[in-house]
């Protein structure tokens, strides 16, 4: 029982880091729809665009990068949606698992991105109809983006309340096999 509470313990830490990371992509996703809907108003010049752009990029390269470094011993937790499966039981059976879901929050996974990392859109053009079209676009898989993030958040979440509740059922488990023991162990044989 004490193994399976380190376990459990190693999935809540496992949890909340992959939450960690989610929250600081979902903030940065905010972000990059403000930047976006700013943009989409005609009546910046181009050299305040190009202010815009560079930040909207640089936003881009940043969830990239937490994407592909947030990990827990290993196991990369935003790149690749597997499950990580815990043992919390004390047998072999299913019942005695919970798995935990990864999630894919590349700028690919989440529809602003090609696969080498880079973002595909763009706030700025040649022209400034041209550059109020592109933000739009830009704003419209933004928001498509935050809405998968937020998903994601929801299944680590899930993944963190069962955990949590399992530590508590487990620490309780363990205290009560505990004390069944002593009293086994402190019986008076000879009484």
């Amino acid at each position: 029982m004490s193994v399976a509470l380190r376990n459990a313990n190693d999935g809540l830490s496992l949890a909340a880091i992959a939450d960690g990371g989610l929250g600081e992509i979902s903030n940065m996703l905010t972000r990059m729809a403000e930047l976006a809907n700013q943009s989409s108003n005609s009546t910046y010049t181009t050299a305040q665009r190009s202010a815009l752009e560079l930040e909207f990029v640089a936003l881009g390269s940043e969830i990239e990068r937490i994407s592909r470094t947030t990990e827990f011993n290993g196991i990369r937790l935003l790149t690749q949606t597997s499950t990580v499966t815990l043992q919390v039981g004390i047998d072999a059976t299913t019942n005695s698992q919970i798995g935990v879901n990864t999630v894919n929050t590349t700028l690919q996974a989440l529809g602003i991105g090609n696969g080498s990392g880079a973002l595909t859109f763009s706030l700025n053009s040649i022209s400034v109809a041209g550059a109020v079209n592109a933000s739009q676009n830009a704003l419209t898989a933004v928001n498509s983006a935050i809405n998968t993030v937020n998903t994601a958040r929801g299944t680590v979440g899930a993944a963190e309340s069962r955990i949590s509740s399992a530590i508590n059922y487990l620490t309780v488990v363990r205290e009560n096999y505990v004390a069944a023991e002593s009293r086994i162990r402190d019986a008076d044989v000879a009484e």
